[in-house]
């Protein structure tokens, strides 16, 4: 047997020690919305190199100001030093320099990628800036009171006024050394009215080119851009183009013709035409002849504003910054998705989480760090419940009854053929549940259906169940559970005959039944949690330890268990159930309604707090010895040779071997055959850290090296 010197021995004793209070003091949830919880709008965005810079105004009872991230979105760092206002009308850069406009604030520049904001006012007479453009070397503000312009990067400002009114400029356009700009009547009365002026010498004299629009169109004009063949003018009744250089604005684009539009922006990028307004974005990619809706996966759409870098498109929107390929266009989100979502249900699959929330449907394959919407087809109401798996799914939709998709989720259609409609004309629809061979839906009379096609009607299952709400559904094998307010039934052959099994509980109102080997865990409202071990025939009271007894899901494996309750957070057990132990270190809401288990991570949906998360074996070493390592490591200590058991899921994972602190040794290449063998011949002997890095995942555990 190979003895460690003293020396070490006793090093190994303290660190282990310290290791266990380690996990005691720090094991904590961590939020994973997809980023920072904003609560502010994003009104103004720009790209500089890799880094997003945001610009908000306050929502609320939040503060605005500038934001920047330089890892697509996943954290965000505020850099208002220096800067007074609160309210950022627009971002523009000009080579090193950022320029922040501000309503009342006039100008800011920062040199240090927006770290700290120098005003820069001089000789600037209106202090609202709507926007800024950099045209040749020139920036241009336009403010409430007329177009300034700065050829010293914003030293100093002289109003452009030879023809050119001093009022609210509302849109710029430059191409091909002439430039456009769309006046805004500052106060609304009938007889106040915009127009269109048209500069050929960088804004130095200016004539009016109004020809072809109404007075009703001029009442209101909210943008403008050019494409180099035309320029587009966005009106109070819809988008009117006209060439460069013969002005003639009666040509309607097709498409947006119509009253009450409200553009927040119009801009040509790349030969596209983006119009964002109210009801969402269109982009037209033949000079306004058509214009497609570009909004899948942005579930709000009250965008605010647009920015672009080479091949992508990012938005600002209430719910934070998205991205998308200009060549396809489908939303994800850079920032806050989740953090003020209810999250009503949580599920996994091969392919990653999904949540079903307040705000519609969610999936993140890289373990809560990002999150795509997947809401093309559904309406904007809350989602209850998620069945299925990637290739197949249903949700069920508050009023809406159930929607089906066959392609991961890109596309929503409704589902409820078949299914009866209560008075007043929603589907009362309660629960959901399938497998890949059938769905099964409940409603609140009893009433079950079922469907093994998703291209036919469902089916009505008789006998129904007692009248009553149903509450959970879930599935074992051939067994189909439902737990209603009259009871706990199950079924093995498709609704044919039931079996009533809640003879021994407190109440016959079941909120949620978990299946996991031969235990039967049930939820009763108001009185906790009870383990049947003998298919329902018996039940017993588990909820020694639990300091509210009404909960809301279990979730687990083996003999690990995890309750969450409406308002007490989230308890574990190591024994069945036996005894429970509150683990709510850093989380922010402790009424809890969902919860899952993807890769050793658990993960909580509150209450209009988004998702949390926190590593199982951290949980499990705060009172439990278990290993639960997530890659074996062998022969460990060692001297030599170690064998890393782990087959990666990517073809760039790495084992990095690490000093305690952090700093890497070396990186090593995994085999994809799961089986890595790594030299340790030049560590000094001591204690390292083995850290894997396959894709979004990351693991660790210790190593120890010792003398031969």
């Amino acid at each position: 047997m190979k003895r460690f010197p003293k020396s070490l021995a006793t090093t190994l004793l303290i660190f282990h020690f310290s290791l266990l209070t380690f996990h005691y003091s720090y094991a904590q949830w961590e939020a994973v919305n997809g980023g920072e919880s904003w609560n502010r709008w994003v009104t103004a965005l720009a790209l500089k190199g890799n880094m997003i810079i945001a610009g908000t105004s306050p929502y609320n009872t939040s503060t605005g100001g500038i934001f920047t991230s330089t890892d697509a979105g996943m954290h965000w760092t505020q850099g208002n030093d220096g800067l007074q206002a609160q309210s950022i009308n627009d971002l523009l850069v000009k080579g090193n320099l950022i320029f922040a406009a501000t309503f009342d604030g006039g100008i800011y520049r920062s040199s240090d990628n927006a770290n700290t904001w120098t005003l820069v006012n001089n000789a600037l007479g209106n202090l609202n800036i709507n926007f800024m453009r950099v045209y040749g070397s020139n920036i241009y503000a336009a403010t409430r009171y007329g177009l300034y312009i700065s050829p010293d990067d914003g030293n100093s400002w002289s109003l452009l006024a030879n023809g050119l009114p001093a009022v609210a400029i509302s849109g710029l356009a430059c191409s091909q050394n002439t430039m456009f700009v769309c006046t805004q009547p500052f106060l609304a009365y009938p007889w106040n009215i915009g127009s269109v002026y048209r500069s050929l010498d960088y804004g130095q004299s200016w004539t009016e080119v109004k020809q072809g629009l109404t007075d009703n169109q001029l009442h209101a004009l909210y943008s403008m851009d050019s494409d180099g063949t035309y320029v587009y003018l966005a009106t109070q009744t819809g988008i009117v183009r006209s060439s460069l250089f013969h002005i003639d604005w009666t040509n309607y684009v097709s498409g947006f013709r119509f009253p009450s539009l409200y553009l927040e922006d119009l801009f040509c990028y790349h030969n596209k035409i983006y119009a964002n307004s109210v009801p969402g974005l269109n982009v037209s990619a033949d000079h306004g002849q058509t214009w497609p809706a570009s909004n899948s996966g942005l579930f709000e759409t009250q965008a605010k504003c647009l920015a672009f870098q080479e091949n992508d498109v990012f938005i600002g929107t209430m719910n934070g910054v998205l991205a998308s390929n200009t060549d396809s266009i489908h939303w994800r989100y850079l920032s806050k998705v989740l953090g003020s979502s209810t999250i009503w249900s949580l599920r996994t699959d091969s392919s990653g989480i999904y949540a079903a929330t307040s705000e519609g449907v969610f999936y993140s394959e890289d373990l809560g760090n990002h999150w795509i919407a997947l809401n093309k087809g559904l309406s904007l109401y809350p989602i209850w419940d998620i069945a299925g798996d990637h290739e197949n799914f249903c949700v069920l939709q508050d009023g809406q009854g159930i929607h089906y998709s066959g392609n991961q989720g890109q596309n929503w259609t409704e589902f409820n053929n078949g299914i009866s409609i209560a008075f007043n004309g929603n589907y009362h629809i309660r629960c959901i549940t399938g497998d890949e061979n059938h769905f099964f839906a409940a409603d609140d009379t009893g009433n079950v259906f079922m469907n093994s096609n998703p291209m036919s009607a469902w089916s009505a299952i008789n006998p129904p169940l007692p009248k009553g709400t149903a509450q959970c559904m879930t599935m074992a094998g051939n067994k189909l559970y439902i737990g209603t307010q009259k009871g706990l039934f199950f079924t093995t052959n498709e609704g044919a005959s039931w079996t009533r099994i809640d003879i021994g509980l407190p109440s016959a109102s079941v909120s949620s039944v978990t299946i996991i080997g031969i235990n039967i865990y049930a939820l009763i409202s108001n009185e906790g949690v009870f383990l049947s071990q003998d298919s329902g025939n018996s039940w017993n009271a588990i909820n020694n330890g639990l300091s509210s007894l009404k909960g809301s899901c279990i979730s687990g494996d083996g003999n690990n268990l995890f309750l969450s309750t409406q308002d007490s957070g989230v308890f574990y057990s190591i024994n069945n159930g036996l005894s429970w132990n509150s683990i709510n270190d850093n989380l922010g809401n402790r009424s809890v309604r969902s919860l899952t288990v993807e890769e050793n991570y658990l993960f909580a949906g509150t209450y209009s707090n988004g998702i949390f998360r926190r590593f199982i074996p951290e949980i499990l070493g705060i009172h439990s010895p278990l290993n639960s390592s997530l890659f074996e490591v062998f022969p460990n200590p060692a001297s030599r040779t170690i064998s890393v058991n782990y087959k990666p899921r990517s073809n760039k994972a790495t084992c990095d071997i690490m000093t305690m602190t952090g700093a890497i040794f070396n990186k090593y290449p995994l085999d994809k055959n799961g089986l890595t063998k790594i030299n340790i011949n030049s560590l000094a002997p001591g204690f390292y850290l083995l850290r894997i890095q396959d894709g979004a995942r990351q693991f660790q555990q210790k190593l120890v090296k010792v003398l031969p």
